[in-house]
């Protein structure tokens, strides 16, 4: 005796999931550059830390105006 299957179609995206899609592979897998960083040693985290340009440290609070041989 053969069973017949059932097979379920998937159904179709709508249009805000197909945009949301596309808006996360620009996101996943642009080719920006890398975002610019500062260095600093971390006297809290006891090592040297990147942190984003114009962004204060989130262990410290060091920023890179404070910092005097920051690179």
């Amino acid at each position: 005796m053969v069973k017949s299957k059932i097979v379920y179609k998937p159904r179709e995206l709508t249009f805000k999931e197909k945009r949301m899609i596309v808006k996360a592979h620009k996101v996943l897998f642009s080719d920006d550059k890398e975002p610019e960083m500062w260095e600093h040693y971390c006297e809290e985290e006891e090592t040297e830390m990147a942190v984003g340009k114009g962004e204060p440290c989130n262990w410290c609070g060091k920023e890179e105006k404070d910092c005097e041989s920051c690179s």
